[in-house]
């Protein structure tokens, strides 16, 4: 049996090789100056995307993200052998998503973090369609560094993007069903998607289809 969540919203914020002083800058006015001065990048590029949303208390935001907070990590380690207890703080998933909220004295009855490669989104998809919350927001970010980067450690780009979703199909943007009972695919040839890819495809509005055998089939159609 099915499940269906509907989109009825979406904000994207880049992808961006390399963000300016005047686009960080730009960011930053969507917060306090105080507020602004303490928070991360990714944290920038996640309230750009939730500026004009109001998420109610009794929504379950769902954050995932493969690297977290990469930049701020790099400076973390770079303030060795006396360590920011500022950077610590903030290089620590799901910290991005958090400081937000905060910032935003946002109160959440339900908050779901993921973090990895293979399946991240399918996962954090089925948590959206699992969820018994009225209504789900999709948070997903990475950040670019720069050693980290060179390693395969971190996101090549700057990006952010907030998907709100529920089970009313009035004016929807896209439908998403889950398909737990759909084992079609083999293992070995289960479709995954990367963060850059989903963003890139909604931004497109491109149909998605995602499945493996332990997850069932996920799809996204755009009506």
């Amino acid at each position: 049996m099915s499940t269906l969540r509907y989109v009825h919203s979406l904000h994207t914020f880049g992808p961006h090789e390399s963000l300016t002083d005047s686009t960080v800058k730009q960011l930053k006015q969507n917060f306090s100056p105080l507020v602004s001065r303490r928070l991360t990048r990714m944290a920038l590029m996640i309230g750009e995307c939730l500026k004009h949303a109001s998420i109610p208390t009794n929504a379950s935001v769902i954050y995932a993200t493969t690297y977290s907070e990469s930049n701020c990590l790099e400076k973390y380690l770079a303030s060795f052998p006396t360590p920011s207890p500022l950077m610590f703080q903030n290089s620590i998933h799901p910290s991005g998503m958090e400081q937000v909220l905060i910032a935003r004295k946002q109160a959440i009855e339900e908050f779901l973090c993921f973090a990895g490669a293979d399946h991240i989104l399918h996962s954090a998809l089925i948590a959206a369609c699992m969820s018994e919350q009225p209504e789900q927001w999709l948070i997903v970010a990475e950040e670019k560094a720069t050693w980290l980067t060179e390693e395969d450690c971190a996101s090549a780009v700057d990006f952010a993007l907030a998907l709100q979703l529920n089970a009313n199909p009035d004016q929807a943007l896209a439908k998403l069903e889950w398909n737990p009972a759909d084992a079609t695919a083999a293992e070995q040839d289960a479709t995954t998607l990367r963060p850059l890819q989903f963003l890139q495809q909604l931004q497109a509005r491109q149909d998605l289809h995602l499945s493996t055998q332990s997850l069932g089939s996920m799809s996204l159609q755009w009506l």
